[in-house]
């Protein structure tokens, strides 16, 4: 992932459906504007299939993807996404 992005996109995930983070991150990398980063944490899922959808994705240095190893809630989680940050534009 790039250093200097001026957009950092955080995109919290909890047992999300594939159909729909593929959609959202095709989206982004299609995007015009290129400088950006994208950071990925899933909340501990259940289902533990998020980093198998997020896997085609993660060949884009500009996208990350953690899985908290203990479920955080949904504020702990945007929290884990926002100490991630570091672009003057979230």
């Amino acid at each position: 992932m790039q250093d200097s992005a001026r957009v950092d996109i955080l995109i919290p995930t909890y047992n999300p459906k594939r159909e729909h983070l593929t959609v959202a991150l095709e989206s982004l990398q299609k995007q015009t504007f290129q400088d950006w980063k994208a950071f990925i944490h899933d909340d501990c899922s259940p289902n533990g299939e998020t980093e198998s959808f997020v896997q085609p994705f993660l060949s884009d240095p500009r996208i990350t993807f953690k899985k908290s190893p203990m479920r955080l809630g949904i504020g702990g989680n945007w929290n884990a996404c926002v100490q991630q940050t570091s672009a003057p534009i979230v």
